[in-house]
């Protein structure tokens, strides 16, 4: 991540995507969470540039750290209704990883 205060742009990387991250089996999601969560409180944040996805402001911050917790607390996050091919299976990926089956041990339909 990096920020230009001048301009009050977060350039994000790979912690925002839209329409959401990409998660991998040992991605630290707490961490993750609470970095996000201090980038959303900052009020010099104007515009945040995702690795992947259009531009924004903090509510993509929010979109991110809404997915992620969902995630975490094993809740189905919601989706958008026109989500491509790869987001898709990103998010069935994201699922398995870090979903309430991984925490079990096992897959999603297991």
């Amino acid at each position: 991540m990096g920020f230009i205060p001048e301009w009050g742009v977060l350039l994000a990387g790979d912690t925002v995507e839209t329409p959401l991250p990409v998660i991998n089996a040992d991605s630290p999601l707490e961490e993750w969470i609470a970095g996000l969560q201090r980038w959303e409180q900052d009020d010099r944040v104007q515009h945040v540039i995702p690795s992947h996805g259009m531009l924004g402001g903090r509510e993509l911050l929010r979109q991110n750290i809404d997915y992620l917790q969902n995630l975490r607390d094993g809740i189905p996050p919601k989706l958008p209704e026109k989500l491509d091919g790869f987001y898709r299976e990103t998010h069935e990926k994201n699922w398995r990883y870090r979903g309430p089956a991984a925490s079990r041990g096992r897959s999603i339909g297991n």
